[in-house]
């Protein structure tokens, strides 16, 4: 299966209330061409150390583990120093391995392996701890890094993985959700999609998510690797659903992913890394799906969805969201039946009086029978709101009447 190249979605830009000047790391992992220019210079042996700030916290609330960056954080001067002691690492190395790496545009992926190699025991080196989104200056030991550097041979060094999105199988096709007709929005829950790492933000109501994913070696493909696929939470990983030969599983690169959005807080990670035949793991590459801090889920004690409060300021927005995110300030109360699927919900927005019923996130509700279900509906149609900046919505075209029975409901994603 071919690796696609580099997808990223075109984004919106609207202000998020009070957020702070973005620091570098951080814009790249939200905005398209930051993230379209880490990914270049990391195949083309440009040493990049980007700063993450001076918060710890930032490395758990960045939206999504860009893991071919290295980010830092620390003060002004963090990136300096860590970009002296990368170039001193790569100075130490044999000069021909050194020609090779770069022959290749295996200099970063190296850096990145070796960083993380030393960082922490042996045994942890499969848990996400071990990855985070953003390190901190102790994380490279320049001597322990030069120390490894000096003595590395070729048969060494472990291959990065690139990755794939493969969901348009037509044996069993995965839906993503969609803007305005599955999540009250104008946006994909795609924020980038390269192979180096994808990013997720959730959108869409819904508890659950499948996504497929197929993982090869860079440069290029060794059929002798082995994938081993790692979670931050629990999740499931299974072969492909339709994989009736036993050829589509994990360890032979392909994943399909199932995750239960209850099952974690801001942000869930899995990540997949090449096992050489050597037996040693080269880096991650890393496939993260984040909660917008704007958008508070409350569940039943049963684990059903409750309702989704959506506000224009949070404490968990450390910097600019606006690429990914547009404010909007409603809450949404959900009618959820006994397998989670959503039947419909009410929407409540600040000092308006009448509330809008939905059927879905693109159909309101005009009138209903008794049971509940929707007599006349009409289309919705979501937009940045020139006066505001802030989402909004309208209904648009003409209104379709239902017979009693006849209006079927989304099972979900």
């Amino acid at each position: 299966m071919k690796i696609c190249a580099i997808i990223l979605s075109c984004f919106y830009v609207a202000a998020c209330a009070h957020a702070a000047t973005t620091v570098p790391a951080w814009q790249n992992v939200v905005e398209s061409n930051a993230t379209e220019a880490v990914v270049r210079d990391y195949v083309s042996n440009v040493i990049r150390v980007e700063w993450a700030g001076q918060d710890n916290v930032v490395s758990h609330l960045m939206p999504a583990n860009l893991s071919c960056q290295f980010a830092v954080i620390g003060d002004a001067e963090v990136t300096n120093r860590v970009k002296a002691v990368l170039q001193n690492t790569i100075d130490a190395l044999n000069p021909g391995l050194r020609s090779e790496l770069e022959k290749y545009h295996l200099i970063n992926p190296t850096l990145q392996w070796l960083v993380r190699s030393i960082r922490g025991k042996p045994e942890d080196y499969l848990t996400l701890k071990t990855h985070p989104a953003a390190f901190v200056e102790a994380d490279f030991n320049e001597e322990a890094l030069i120390e490894k550097a000096k003595t590395l041979q070729g048969s060494q060094i472990p291959l990065p993985v690139v990755i794939a999105v493969e969901c348009d199988s037509p044996i069993d096709p995965i839906r993503f959700p969609q803007p305005g007709v599955d999540c009250s929005d104008t946006m994909s829950e795609t924020i980038f999609s390269t192979p180096f790492g994808v990013g997720y933000v959730i959108r869409a109501p819904d508890r659950f998510r499948r996504i497929r994913l197929v993982a090869r070696t860079f440069p290029s493909n060794n059929k002798n690797v082995r994938y081993l696929w790692k979670g931050s939470n629990y999740t499931e990983i299974k072969p492909w659903s339709y994989d009736d030969y036993n050829s589509l599983k994990p360890e032979l690169g392909f994943a399909e992913i199932r995750l239960d959005l209850n099952r974690f807080g801001r942000r869930l990670d899995v990540a997949v890394f090449a096992q050489m035949p050597n037996g040693i793991l080269g880096p991650p590459t890393i496939v993260s799906f984040y909660h917008s801090p704007y958008a508070q889920r409350k569940n039943r004690a049963d684990g059903r969805l409750e309702s989704i409060t959506y506000s224009v300021e949070s404490q968990f927005a450390l910097y600019d969201l606006s690429p990914i995110w547009i404010p909007r300030e409603w809450t949404d109360y959900y009618d959820v039946d006994v397998r989670g699927n959503i039947l419909s919900f009410v929407r409540s927005r600040p000092g308006v009086y009448r509330s809008d019923d939905f059927a879905s996130p693109g159909e309101m509700i005009l009138s209903a029978y008794s049971s509940g279900a929707p007599v006349t509906t009409r289309r919705v149609e979501y937009f940045i709101s020139p006066e505001t900046k802030r989402l909004d919505y309208r209904q648009v075209g003409d209104e379709r009447h239902y017979n009693f029975g006849e209006y079927k409901r989304k099972e979900g994603l």
